[in-house]
């Protein structure tokens, strides 16, 4: 059962971060109006290194884990890939915005969801 929470927390965090990363990237398109499409790369790039991990020798559960990872990371860049196609260069674009996004709330020591105009807690579920 720890291992699962983990994994879970595992999961939360790379959410947490590519929100993060997906936000200061739209911020950076007032420089440069291929950051989003820079941010795009990155995930491809970072998903590139999870299947390699997979192509290689590792134990079962490990590699169920990883494959959770490539999953979510595989949603992220094509959304990441969405947004630059459809110029959504602000946090509070509908595109953006209709995302399950993540966020680590230093107050509260916990993470806050958002999706639309939805706020809740994650409940670990």
């Amino acid at each position: 059962m720890q291992d699962n929470k983990s994994s879970q927390i595992t999961l939360l965090v790379s959410l947490m971060y590519w929100c993060a990363n997906i936000e200061k990237f739209m911020i950076e398109t007032k420089k440069d109006s291929n950051a989003l499409d820079k941010c795009a790369k990155l995930c491809q790039s970072q998903l590139e290194d999870l299947i390699k991990l997979v192509q290689g020798k590792i134990e079962k559960p490990m590699r169920t884990r990883v494959m959770c990872m490539i999953t979510l990371d595989s949603h992220a860049r094509d959304i990441s890939g969405e947004l630059h196609q459809e110029k959504c260069f602000a946090p509070d674009g509908f595109q953006w915005q209709a995302q399950l996004k993540a966020y680590y709330n230093a107050e509260k020591k916990d993470c806050d969801m958002y999706i639309c105009d939805a706020h809740f807690m994650y409940a670990y579920e």
